[in-house]
């Protein structure tokens, strides 16, 4: 108990606020840098956002007379995920609606049999 009273003697006080100050500043940016992080949000795509992107993929593929009022569109979904699949006359396009990623790209056309 002697050696605790001593520790808080007036000389050591400022050497304890600041040590606590520099502990709490340790803490918070732990925190900041490892603690939980925010969901990012990703702005879904529309139907027409979509086209745009399949022309502008087709074309760098080399398609020439790219029409997009020809194309079939389907809107699927796999493992969870949402994408449309677009088709030219010579590719097909896959574009995830969250995010307007390009998965994938093929020659196959892909038909709507149902």
């Amino acid at each position: 108990m002697k050696k605790l009273k001593e520790l808080f003697i007036k000389d050591n006080l400022p050497i304890i606020i600041v040590s606590c100050i520099i502990i709490i500043a340790v803490i918070a940016l732990i925190w900041y840098y490892v603690g939980p992080k925010k969901a990012e949000t990703v702005a879904e795509i529309t139907y027409e956002e979509a086209i745009s992107k399949a022309v502008t993929v087709f074309q760098d593929q080399g398609e020439l007379n790219v029409d997009s009022k020809s194309f079939e569109v389907l809107k699927t979904s796999r493992d969870g995920i949402e994408y449309y699949y677009i088709s030219s006359k010579e590719n097909t396009v896959e574009i995830a609606i969250k995010g307007g990623k390009v998965n994938r790209i093929n020659s196959v056309i892909v038909q709507n049999d149902y």
